[in-house]
């Protein structure tokens, strides 16, 4: 977690004085929702997290830009065999496509990686991550995302982040 958050605050350094960066806009907000892994009985986790990004270039109703998000889980999930507790801890790094001029929709893809902590095991992986959603702005000129995210896979099975983001813009 620790090499997460230090991952998250360069990034967030990065972007915090935008213009000299050369991206038109930079970005943070919270997320909350299920991490779950597609396995039949699994119950998920409730995670919360962290969102950085910024718009590196804009054309007309299409906006690219690059984002991290970092999340940990606050409620564990249980496992179908043997009913041990697990959480989830991830770092996603991604270049995010959004097209809407108001309400937008968002396609995201990059690096993902995650620790999933049993009670008798930790297993630290990487490897494509991408999700998709839809974005809707609020009056004080914030954004409100819900997305559907693959975090990676485990044993042939896909890691999933089901979020409500709120954006600060």
């Amino acid at each position: 977690m620790k090499t997460y958050l230090s991952l998250v605050l360069m990034l967030a350094s990065m972007l915090a004085y935008t213009p000299a960066r050369g991206l038109e806009r930079g970005y943070f907000g919270f997320n909350a929702g299920t991490m779950g892994i597609d396995e039949p009985g699994n119950d998920p986790a409730a995670n919360f997290g962290l969102t950085i990004g910024g718009i590196i270039t804009k054309q007309g109703i299409t906006s690219l830009g690059l984002e991290a998000q970092l999340t940990t889980t606050l409620i564990e999930g249980n496992t179908s065999v043997g009913g041990r507790d697990w959480e989830i801890d991830s770092l996603g790094l991604y270049g995010a496509l959004r097209l809407g001029a108001e309400a937008c929709f968002k396609l995201k893809g990059g690096y993902g990686k995650w620790q999933i902590i049993t009670d008798s095991a930790t297993t630290d992986e990487n490897d494509f991550s991408w999700g998709l959603g839809f974005g809707l702005p609020m009056r004080s000129g914030n954004m409100l995302e819900i997305e559907y995210t693959i975090i990676g896979e485990i044993n042939n099975r896909d890691i999933r982040y089901i979020s409500l983001t709120y954006l600060f813009k």
